[in-house]
């Protein structure tokens, strides 16, 4: 078949108001061929994005009222509650790596 051949095949679905699927096997939640018109929005991304943000937002938030709580609660002075919300960021960053690691090596696939 020559490409010539795939686009007449092609407009002549688009003249006959056929849904295009996708050619590389992807299938909606029934199992069904994917249609491309209504498949790959950016909806499912602006989700994600939205969720990151409020998520380092949460995060820092969180580094705050930490300060807060160390200074007021437990008494300690502003260097040392500096000190260990420095402490617990790194902790976080870091076993945000190590899950990373975990998830991709042994849980995923």
């Amino acid at each position: 078949m020559s490409c010539l051949e795939i686009y007449k095949k092609d407009l002549k679905k688009k003249e006959e108001g056929e849904e295009e699927e996708t050619r590389d096997g992807t299938v909606d939640y029934y199992g069904r061929p994917s249609v491309r018109s209504s498949s790959g929005q950016w909806v499912a991304g602006i989700i994600i994005l939205v969720n990151q943000g409020l998520a380092t937002l949460a995060f820092f938030g969180v580094g705050v009222n930490l300060v807060l709580f160390l200074t007021r609660v437990l008494q300690q002075n502003n260097a040392d509650a500096a000190n260990n919300v420095s402490k617990w960021t790194g902790t976080v960053y870091i076993f945000s790596l190590v899950g990373a690691f975990l998830s991709d090596s042994y849980w995923g696939r």
